[in-house]
Formats: structure tokens, sequence, C-alpha cells
């Protein structure tokens, strides 16, 4: 009897050792999974990274453009911002239903439709 429960004892040993060989290659394969997708993980952000210093880079070159062409524009005119709101104030006036507008060079005239009947 010794010998048959040694027998049954080498079997079920043989049987853990296979489970625990399955399991540790199992884990083995997780582990490279899970490298392979932390290295690709990695080159992502990288690819973000320099994207980003990119991004900065040319941020950072517009606002030095925008502000060498504000330093060393000609100002404008002292009348030409009174001429835009004059122009607006006349066009308002002109399109206004029911207006009657006299040009500097002709007669009156009127925004008011004929009337039809």
């Amino acid at each position: 009897m010794v010998a048959g429960e040694v027998k049954e004892l080498a079997q079920e040993t043989a049987r853990a050792t296979e489970d625990v060989t399955a399991r540790v290659a199992a884990i083995e394969t997780d582990t490279a999974r899970a490298v392979s997708s932390i290295d690709a993980i990695a080159a992502r952000i990288a690819q973000v990274n320099d994207y980003q210093t990119a991004t900065a880079a040319a941020v950072e070159e517009q606002a030095a453009t925008t502000a060498e062409m504000a330093a060393t524009s000609p100002r404008r005119p002292a009348g030409a911002g009174r001429s835009r709101t004059g122009s607006a104030r006349s066009a308002a006036r002109w399109t206004a239903p029911g207006s009657r507008w006299r040009s500097r060079t002709g007669p009156r005239t009127s925004c008011t439709p004929p009337r039809s009947g």
C-alpha cells in the first residue's frame, strides 16, 4: 500500500507541476503584453510632447511677429475713426424705413417704397 500511495502522490505532484508551469507561462505572456502596451503608451506620450513643443514654438513665434508688427506699423490718421463712424451713421439713416436723405450733389430722395394702387 505504501507503493500505491507514493505513486498517487507522484502523480499529484506532476499535475501540480504542470499547473504551476502553465500559470507561469500565462503570467509571462501577460507580462510581455503589458510591457508592449506600456512601450506603445510611452511612444504616444513622446509624440504628443513633440506636438506640444512644436505648437508652443509656433505660438511664441506668432506672438513675436504680432508684437513686431504692432511696433513697426504706422499710426492711423486722426480722422480715420471719424470717417468710419460717419459712414456707418449715414448708412443707418439712409436705410431706415421712411427716411429722407439729401445728397450733397443731388435732390432729396426717399427710402420709402412707392405706394401701389
